[in-house]
């Protein structure tokens, strides 16, 4: 693969070669031994077909064209993102596009399962937070820093699955906030660098001993909300349909094999890693409390 001038950042275990600059990557150091992924700048002649869709869309070679009021970009093997951006794009916005829905394209087409989940390290031990838009997770990741521990990735969690366990891969060192949810923790958060006017959250930056590492998968949470904090298991067919609902390419499955591929990974994350629904009430002097019954639940495995 030819490789362009430009940046090599670090993410999800990856080297990130981008000719478009990266403010939220700075601080990574890519492994040496990493396979590399590019953010390539170049024309992108889209399908006809893609102007009819809200979301991505999937060719019949495994291409995946998106489209944004500030790029349209097409996505190949796993390897190459190709993007065309408009002339008057805001750095931060494209960023927020690269770096969201774009990268996550690309390692689900590496073979991870992308999960729409944030995850963080509780005493060392790998957890996902799912949810629907809005659910609160991203919340939760940063009520589970405000307690000491360390965020993994936002909003996504790239699971992929070695011989003997589930490994989460950490993202890169940052979280997309609101200015009023960061003014609501007691967190020391660098500044988002960048930060646009037009936008509603931002990138903050974490520092060394806010991000944690790539390791094994301990529990999945479904958050629901309640009056109480609760925390059960979900087992069987209710289990499944909702990793199905929180699979990040769900806008990508039409029916056919590949929706019966992520239905037997699901099956698959479903057996191997135990889940709890996560029900707590949607105030924020209660993440606290509602953090410290996760840790509880965690130190269940080792009794």
């Amino acid at each position: 693969m030819t490789v362009a001038t430009g940046r090599t950042y670090g993410a999800f275990d990856l080297r990130v070669h981008s000719a478009f600059e990266f403010p939220p990557l700075e601080s990574t150091t890519p492994p040496s031994d990493a396979d590399t992924v590019e953010f390539r700048r170049g024309r992108v002649d889209a399908p006809a077909a893609l102007a009819d869709r809200e979301g991505p869309l999937r060719t019949e070679s495994g291409d995946v064209y998106v489209e944004y009021d500030v790029a349209t970009v097409l996505v190949r093997d796993g390897r190459l993102a190709r993007v065309d951006p408009s002339p008057d794009a805001p750095q931060e916005i494209l960023t927020h596009a690269l770096l969201g829905p774009v990268l996550n394209h690309l390692i689900h087409q590496r073979g991870l399962f992308v999960l729409h989940a944030s995850t963080v390290a509780i005493d060392g031990r790998a957890v996902a937070f799912l949810g629907d838009s809005g659910q609160g997770k991203t919340t939760m990741a940063m009520a589970a820093l405000a307690e000491g521990h360390r965020v993994l990735s936002d909003d996504v969690a790239a699971v992929d699955a070695p011989r003997e366990t589930r490994l989460v891969r950490s993202g890169y060192p940052a979280i997309k906030l609101a200015p009023a949810v960061v003014d609501a923790f007691d967190v020391d958060l660098d500044p988002a660098p960048g930060a646009s006017s037009v936008r509603d959250r931002h990138f903050h930056p974490l520092r060394a001993s806010q991000f944690g590492r790539s390791g094994p998968l301990a529990r999945l949470y479904l958050l629901t909300d309640g009056d109480d904090i609760g925390v059960e298991p979900v087992r069987g067919g209710e289990l499944v349909t909702e990793l199905v609902a929180n699979t990040y390419t769900n806008a990508l499955l039409s029916g056919g094999d590949p929706t019966v591929r992520n239905f037997r990974r699901c099956e698959a994350l479903a057996r191997s890693v135990p889940t709890k629904r996560l029900e707590r009430p949607r105030r924020l002097d209660a993440l606290g409390q509602v953090i410290e019954a996760v840790e509880t639940d965690l130190e269940g495995d080792a009794s």
